[in-house]
C-alpha cells in the first residue's frame, strides 16, 4: 500500500503495524507543518487571512489523513468506518480507540472491507478465509 493510499484512501484494511506506521508518518508531517508555519508566519505579517487560510488547507489534510487511518483499521477489525466517531465521547473513547486499533489484532480472513492484509503471514489464501470465515461472526 502506497503512503499516499494509506494517509488519503478510505478503503481496505491495514494491520496494527501500518497503522502504528501511519500514525508516526503523520506526526511527521504535521510537526513539520508547524515547523513550515512557525517560518512562514512573519512573511505573512502583512496577510493574516491568507496565513489563516493556509493554515485551514493545512488542518483539514491533516483531518482527512488520520481520519482515513482510523477507518482502515476499523475495518480491520471487521466494524465501521464510522466507528471513528466513537473519538466524540471525551476519554471513554480514546480510550476504546487506543484499545481497539492500537492493541487488538484484526480479523482473521476476508471480511466486509476487504481480504485479510496479513493473510499471506498468516499462510490463509483469500479462497480458504471466505470460505471459513471466523468462529465469532454471527454468519459463521
Amino acid at each position: 500500500m502506497s503512503v499516499w493510499k494509506l494517509l488519503f484512501s478510505f478503503e481496505g484494511r491495514i494491520q496494527r503495524s501500518r497503522f502504528w506506521l501511519g500514525v508516526l508518518c503523520w506526526l511527521g508531517i504535521e510537526w513539520g507543518g508547524y515547523l513550515v508555519f512557525a517560518v512562514l508566519r512573519r512573511s505573512f505579517e502583512a496577510h493574516p487571512f491568507g496565513f489563516a487560510f493556509l493554515g485551514l488547507i493545512w488542518g483539514t489534510a491533516l483531518t482527512w489523513a488520520l481520519v482515513a487511518i482510523q477507518v482502515k483499521r476499523w475495518h480491520d477489525r471487521g466494524k465501521s468506518g464510522f466507528m471513528v466517531l466513537i473519538l466524540l465521547v471525551p476519554v471513554l473513547g480514546a480510550v476504546w480507540s487506543f484499545v481497539e486499533l492500537g492493541l487488538l489484532a484484526g480479523r482473521i480472513g476476508t471480511n466486509d472491507y476487504g481480504p485479510d492484509p496479513l493473510a499471506g503471514a498468516r499462510g490463509i489464501t483469500a479462497q480458504r478465509s471466505a470460505a471459513h470465515p471466523p468462529a465469532d461472526r454471527p454468519d459463521a
